[in-house]
């Protein structure tokens, strides 16, 4: 178990088989490799997770299921892009996206176009760019989770 102290969850306990290996980092934060999935249930909207980074407190990525978003999701990847990480299979792929929740929660968006991919067998993730077009990088995401709620 790795304990670690991060900004915006205090002090939390890892344990190693949650550990989640970026072997290429994650854009923007190349040099951190190891995350962990975290949930806050108890604020905010419960479909929301974090990547927190392992080494470095101050980072923690709000990441979401897709399928919270949005009614379909079929990312466009090639093979050859999350090979890396091992064979994935349907009970072993966790797929996730980014969302970035500004000052104004009505502009809450998410990138479905570059999804992450964590093999659950051998803890290690990556995060790609779908072919698909009509996936966009900055989707509203505030309508849907409203609609959703009612």
């Amino acid at each position: 178990m790795v304990t670690i102290d991060t900004f915006k969850f205090g002090t939390v306990g890892v344990d190693d088989s949650k550990k989640i290996i970026f072997d290429a980092g994650l854009p923007g934060f190349p040099e951190l490799k190891e995350f962990a999935l975290i949930h806050d249930e108890e604020k905010g909207i419960p479909s929301l997770m974090y990547l927190q980074s392992l080494e470095d407190k101050d980072v923690a990525i709000t990441v979401a299921s897709p399928l919270a978003l949005t009614d379909t999701y079929a990312p466009a990847v090639e093979d050859k892009e999350v090979e890396g990480i091992g064979e994935l299979k349907e009970d072993n792929v966790i797929v996730l996206v980014t969302v970035t929740i500004p000052e104004k929660i009505e502009d809450m968006t998410a990138n479905l176009k570059a999804p992450i991919f964590i093999n659950t067998d051998t803890n290690k993730g990556v995060q790609v760019i779908a072919a698909n077009e009509e996936l966009k990088s900055r989707q509203p995401i505030y309508e849907y989770l409203k609609a959703k709620k009612a």
